[in-house]
């Protein structure tokens, strides 16, 4: 069974990725208008329509990760590029009601 380690770039990656997620927790609580703001987010974020595409999104990566499996076309050394190409298929998916949305493109 293969691992799934990160070499130094990534790690360093991970912790200044973590530090600025910190330090702007720590920027955004500090006032009580912030922390509604973030609130407010963090609602809206939990919109059950979202929360679907969410799941919709992830249950598809999952059905096809277990598929190419099942095909002896993916094993766990792909773990790791499986995992950092979700949030962008997952931003590209909200990216489509933007498309949709401009002029001249059509939809059914």
């Amino acid at each position: 069974m293969a691992t799934m380690t990160l070499n130094h770039r990534e790690t360093a990656s991970l912790l200044l990725i973590a530090g600025a997620v910190c330090g702007a927790l720590i920027l955004l609580l500090r006032t009580e208008n912030s922390r509604r703001q973030l609130l407010a987010a963090v609602r809206s974020t939990l919109n059950p329509t979202l929360l679907f595409v969410f799941g919709a999104a992830l249950s598809y990566v999952a059905i096809e990760v277990w598929l190419a499996a099942r095909l002896s076309l993916w094993d766990e050394r792909l773990a790791k590029g499986t995992l950092i190409w979700l949030p962008t298929a997952i931003g590209m998916v909200f990216g489509l009601s933007k498309v949709a949305s401009e002029p001249g493109v059509r939809t059914r």
